[in-house]
């Protein structure tokens, strides 16, 4: 009859402990959670077009549109997707007129410097996925790559242009993109692509 009792004891021990921590684990998350819903997180959100020519790697246009809050004057973390027409690189034209279609996803962190109201200077980087749609392609003569998701990850640098007071601004950039596609040996091969972005932000 003893060791029931404490175990009785024990067990109401433990239960109020878990319904004290879940009542912090929800109180903590109504703490975040309040800000964004009440407006204080400013949502920001983003369109981008870009054309990246490839080193031994297809050229690729690509427009993306981003979507988060901006968590003070200088920091913006969202997420976003996008559509890549890829371009191979080759001498035959079955091959490089073979334009294929890749969806990034991806987190983005963004961060500003200067004042919002005037030109200043941005760092911006994406980091996900990228998938490509439909068969797996030729990209070079001799480079076929599977139908994987891939390493998508593009660092830029650029300006912020300020429209309306600065809650509005075009953003132009110089940015670099990495891609991990899977060939059909079983190799990652790093795509590597630079060029340049322009982008609306509202």
């Amino acid at each position: 009859m003893k060791k029931i009792s404490i175990l009785v004891l024990a067990l109401a021990s433990f239960v109020a402990s878990a319904n004290a921590q879940f009542g912090l684990m929800a109180n903590k998350l109504t703490d975040m959670l309040t800000p964004a819903l009440s407006g204080s997180f400013n949502y920001k959100g983003f369109f981008d077009v870009a054309y990246l020519a490839g080193f031994d790697s297809p050229d690729i246009l690509e427009f993306t549109t981003t979507h988060g809050f901006k968590y003070s004057t200088w920091c913006f973390m969202g997420a976003g997707a996008g559509v890549d027409l890829a371009f191979p690189q080759s001498l035959e034209p079955a091959i490089r007129n073979d334009v294929s279609v890749l969806v990034p996803l991806y987190a983005d962190f963004r961060f500003n410097i200067g004042n919002p109201a005037k030109v200043g200077f941005f760092i911006d980087l994406k980091l996900g996925a990228i998938f490509l749609l439909g068969e797996g392609r030729y990209y070079t003569d001799l480079s076929y790559m599977e139908n994987d998701p891939s390493l998508y990850l593009k660092p830029s640098l650029g300006f912020r242009i300020p429209i309306n007071g600065g809650k509005q601004a075009l953003n132009l950039a110089a940015s670099y993109q990495l891609m991990t596609p899977r060939f059909s040996n079983g190799w990652l091969i790093n795509f590597n692509n630079l060029g340049g972005t322009i982008a609306f932000e509202w």
